[in-house]
């Protein structure tokens, strides 16, 4: 489901036909090929109305384009059959000024990742290129492991379902968060024969203090997203996905030694489609 990133994006995958004798008959098994030959290049865009909070007090209310270019290649795979997988991107995000609403802020940030992912999906480990510390590496890490799909062994058709669960620990505590997914059919996107998959989770992301924040004295985000993807089985990646997310967030503040909750709720959607394949 994701990344602010959108949740359920990930790297191409592929996927071998075992059956050729109708939609209602027809079974994909999914698997990551781990191709070195191709880098896949998505464009996401989105909106985000946010709103936050402190007690029964509404503090600022905003809108927000986020907008995001991928991309994403193999550059090794593991004697395990795992791979690092190198994902690029650059967000930016446009949108009000929490102070005054008429002055647009605008903010571009640049992301580089090594994903290592085994053939079906499950995230080995996870790296952070250039700025991020232990702490930013370990939540992005946790969205991906979280949002990124695991499928399944067996063959998936219309009417398959599957479930990706995980234990998060907030606050001492042990929470689950899931994902359930549906095939709903076969159908083309973007002149692509495409597998489509509905999915609906919950994402928590716990928010730890950071040396380098005063303010910030811990929280936590959890997401909920609904959404579909169309996967082109074929050529082996994410043809288009969209979904919807409602994200509720708290930050444990202090200011001046006193200390202050905010809450927050971000309602947002987002889209996602292949801009380019190319091949190298």
């Amino acid at each position: 489901m994701n990344r602010t990133i959108t949740a359920i994006l990930t790297t191409f995958l592929v996927v071998f036909a075992l059956a050729d004798c109708g939609d209602q008959n027809r079974k994909i098994v999914i698997r990551y090929p781990h191709q070195m030959q191709y880098i896949n290049h998505f464009k996401q865009e989105g909106t985000q109305k946010l709103q936050v909070w402190q007690g029964d007090s509404l503090v600022y209310s905003l809108s927000r384009s986020l907008d995001f270019n991928i991309s994403q290649r193999v550059l090794r795979v593991l004697p395990d059959s795992s791979a690092a997988v190198e994902e690029n991107s650059t967000m930016l995000l446009i949108g009000q000024n929490r102070k005054d609403t008429t002055v647009i802020d605008t903010m571009k940030e640049d992301r580089s990742f090594i994903i290592y992912e085994a053939p079906n999906g499950r995230i080995v480990d996870f790296e952070t290129k250039g700025k991020y510390d232990s702490l930013t590496t370990a939540h992005f890490r946790s969205w991906y492991e979280q949002a990124c799909p695991v499928f399944p062994d067996s063959a998936v058709g219309i009417g398959s379902t599957w479930v990706n669960s995980n234990t998060v620990v907030v606050d001492s505590q042990k929470l689950e968060t899931s994902t359930s997914f549906k095939v709903r059919g076969f159908e083309q996107m973007r002149g692509y024969d495409c597998i489509v998959v509905e999915f609906s989770g919950n994402i928590i992301l716990p928010i730890r203090s950071d040396p380098k924040d005063t303010m910030l004295r811990g929280g936590m985000d959890e997401i909920r997203v609904d959404g579909t993807f169309w996967f082109a089985w074929k050529e082996g990646f994410f043809a288009e996905q969209s979904q919807k997310e409602v994200i509720l967030g708290r930050r444990d503040l202090v200011e001046k030694g006193k200390p202050f909750t905010r809450n927050y709720r971000i309602d947002g959607n987002a889209r996602m489609y292949i801009a380019e394949r190319q091949r190298i």
